[in-house]
């Protein structure tokens, strides 16, 4: 069984970010990655699939749930990066991390036009108070 790494299938700043993590990860590597509305798997519920609008999400086949920056750390632990994730496992730079995770899944849109040129993705607006 391989590890799920889960995305938001609709937002094409997600879809541009899996594509560059597949070019890093290599053709023979041990993850499958999927759309969120696509998952076929026991593992899976709603909550996941409501957390996967705004984090990537690795499960691994013993069951491990990695949410958002966790899930890219340990996506990077098996490319030329590992030395990286190896450096953001450790506080402050873990913390650092995952704030700009939010910030980015946060501003996708705008994040989008900058570094892909294009307005791939929105995000649904956040409930009112």
């Amino acid at each position: 069984m391989k590890t799920l790494l889960i995305y938001d299938g609709e937002c094409g700043f997600c879809r541009r970010s899996v594509d560059i993590l597949w070019d890093l990860l290599g053709k023979d590597n041990h993850y499958e990655i999927v759309a969120n509305h696509a998952v076929k798997d026991p593992r899976w519920t709603p909550e996941l699939l409501h957390k996967s609008e705004r984090f990537f999400i690795t499960i691994a086949p013993e069951g491990e749930v990695r949410l958002g920056a966790d899930a890219v750390n340990f996506l990077l632990r098996s490319t030329r990066y590992r030395w990286l994730s190896t450096l953001m496992k450790f506080p402050p730079l873990l913390w650092f991390e995952r704030a700009a995770y939010r910030y980015v899944a946060n501003h996708r849109q705008f994040f989008s036009r900058l570094f892909f040129k294009t307005d791939s993705c929105s995000l649904p607006p956040k409930p009112g108070p």
